[in-house]
């Protein structure tokens, strides 16, 4: 019975970590080319608020593909350690709260040039 326990969070945590890796293979450079195209230009940077304001957002666009790939690093680290599918899991989903964040920042930075 425990060994069934076992099989059956080894074969969702694969789950998860496939599903996750191609979603996020698929998703990194798309993150990426936006990170590059989305941004203040220098015409709207004349003050120091603005130099910080547009260091600050590069940071958070950074972040949503930055921690994709640790994510997927971690996740298969994670998965094959024995007995620690429960962070496969975590590590699956921590990238969306990043993107979530990446689409958040860019809306309002975007409504407010």
């Amino acid at each position: 019975m425990d060994e069934k326990k076992i099989n059956h969070k080894r074969e969702s945590a694969k789950i998860y970590a496939l599903t996750s890796t191609c979603m996020y293979a698929m998703l990194a450079p798309f993150l990426l080319f936006l990170e590059n195209s989305i941004g203040v230009t220098s015409q709207h940077a004349h003050t120091l608020n603005a130099y910080v304001g547009l260091i600050a957002l590069k940071c958070v666009n950074l972040s949503a593909p930055i921690s994709m790939i640790i994510s997927v690093f971690m996740m298969w680290s994670k998965y094959y350690m024995n007995e620690q599918y429960r962070m496969v899991r975590f590590f699956a989903i921590l990238p969306l709260f990043f993107i979530i964040l990446f689409v958040t920042v860019n809306i309002l930075s975007t409504s407010k040039l």
